[in-house]
């Protein structure tokens, strides 16, 4: 006799909304520099190596209601389009891209910019962001 499962579409939406839906997400920028810092450290030993000085400040919004995405299996949350601008020196420079929840220990993900990325007095960089939740069966 076989068995089967069948999961319901409306499980990763319930989880998503639980989870995200209404939290505050921040986005900084950091410059890893060799220390090795990973996706497994806490959020707390990021922002030790956050960028500061020429015009930086973190990015932060609450997450907007999203839907769940039938032809992805995955519930998904609106662009967030976290913007840097740099205005009062030579230049922001980074590697890391930090996406985090508030009240969370450890990051949502990290993105790796190779080689560094330098936002010049002036000019702005947008990450477009699109939180996704998926629940394998």
């Amino acid at each position: 006799m076989a068995l089967s499962i069948s999961g319901s579409d409306y499980e990763p939406q319930r989880v998503a909304q639980l989870a995200y839906e209404g939290q505050t997400v921040n986005v900084i920028l950091c410059n890893d520099a060799g220390s090795g810092t990973t996706a497994e450290d806490l959020i707390a030993d990021w922002q030790e190596i956050e960028v500061s000085g020429d015009g930086y400040s973190p990015y932060s919004t609450t997450v907007a209601t999203g839907s769940y995405v039938s032809a992805e299996g995955r519930y998904e949350f609106p662009t967030i389009s976290a913007s840097f601008t740099s205005t009062g020196g030579p230049a922001i420079s980074y590697d890391r891209v930090v996406i985090y929840l508030d009240g969370q220990t450890y990051p949502y993900c990290i993105l790796t910019e190779e080689p560094n990325v330098l936002i010049l007095t002036g000019q702005t960089r947008i990450y477009d962001i699109v939180l996704k939740h998926r629940i394998d069966f």
